[in-house]
Order: C-alpha cells, then structure tokens, then sequence
C-alpha cells in the first residue's frame, strides 16, 4: 500500500472570526493550500513551523506526543486552524513539527 497525499486548504480561524465582525478585511486571512501526507494511524494533525509562521497561528500549549518511530518528545500545538478538503471543513488544533517537517493529516480532523 502506497502513500496518500492531499492538498489540504489550512486557514486561521483567528482571521477568519476577525474578518466575519468586521476587524480585518476578508483579503486579510492568512490561508495556505498545503500538501499533507493523509496518515489514518496519526491521531492529530501535524505543521511545522514553517507553516504555523505563515498562518500566523498561536500557541496553546506543549503537550507530550509519542511519534511514529517511538520517541516520546514534547511539542507544541497551535490553535485555531480551520481546515478544508473539496467540500468538508472543521477547525482543530496542530501539533507544531521543528523545522520544516512534511506536514501530517490525522485521524481526528479526517
């Protein structure tokens, strides 16, 4: 079985509450189609830094996370990040990869 990609639109739900009161214009919201790798055995999403910079998006908290390979390590997670693929939406929270690590697609928002 091969890898599935997926070309997901990730927006800041931040932006997005700004925009529909009236603080910002709705040019002003930061969005990124971003290229995820679709993992089924992923429990949440994964950006890098890289992303969360471009986005814009805050952090929430550090949580401990056990990755795929088994090292246990503690990262952050950033909030508010709504995501869309062709016709479904939600918004949901990130664990935040150093660098510019490919980005996952979990479980929980899929």
């Amino acid at each position: 079985m091969g890898l599935v990609y997926a070309t997901i639109d990730l927006i800041n739900a931040e932006d997005k509450a700004l925009a529909k009161n009236g603080y910002i214009k709705e040019t002003s919201i930061r969005k990124l189609p971003v290229r995820m790798m679709v993992d089924s055995g992923a429990v949440m999403m994964a950006i890098n830094e890289e992303i969360k910079t471009q986005l814009g998006l805050t952090a929430k908290d550090k949580q401990i996370f056990t990755l795929a390979n088994g090292t246990v390590i503690k990262l952050e997670k950033a909030a508010g990040i709504e995501v869309n693929f062709k016709n479904r939406w939600c918004t949901t929270d990130a664990v935040v990869l150093k660098g510019n690590t490919e980005p996952l697609f979990g479980a929980l928002p899929i």
